[in-house]
């Protein structure tokens, strides 16, 4: 999915869970189902608001100023994460992986690891690189222009967004 005004609509289906999302101010609102896990997120500041859950994890977040409050829980692993400068500060644990991320200018570096997947992300121009890995599943995405370009892959479930 693209939208015209960077890339405001995001949405995938995994599994049986299914999600749409769709923004009309940069990337507002993001979404996401995951097997019985269930996830809506809506925003009108950028994108202030994002949450999920994944198997019995369960986890909210919200930030009012960009989406500086982000964190959540995947089976027994537990995260939080919190920044008042954008949303520099993010980190959490998958399964035994363990993760944490923190950046001083917007979100520039990101990284998780999942199961035995293991991923580093780091950018200086805003949160231009995102890339992990989930399963057997390996998934690298980088751009220049903000964060343009978006993909990641499930299980063998396999998806890639990009924005112009």
């Amino acid at each position: 999915m693209s939208g015209g005004d960077g890339h405001s609509k995001v949405g995938w289906n995994k599994y049986s869970g299914e999600q749409n999302c769709s923004g009309g101010d940069g990337h507002s609102k993001l979404g996401w189902n995951m097997y019985s896990g269930e996830q809506n997120c809506s925003g009108g500041d950028g994108h202030s608001k994002l949450r999920w859950n994944m198997y019995s994890g369960e986890q909210n977040c919200s930030g009012g100023d960009g989406h500086s409050k982000l964190g959540w829980n995947m089976y027994s692993g537990e995260q939080n994460c919190s920044g008042g400068d954008g949303h520099s500060k993010l980190g959490w644990n998958m399964y035994s992986g363990e993760q944490n991320c923190s950046g001083g200018d917007g979100h520039s570096k990101l990284g998780w690891n999942m199961y035995s997947g293991e991923q580093n992300c780091s950018g200086g121009d805003g949160h231009s690189k995102l890339g992990w890995n989930m399963y057997s599943g390996e998934q690298n995405c980088s751009g220049g222009d903000g964060h343009s370009k978006l993909g990641w892959n499930m299980y063998s479930g396999e998806q890639n967004c990009s924005g112009g």
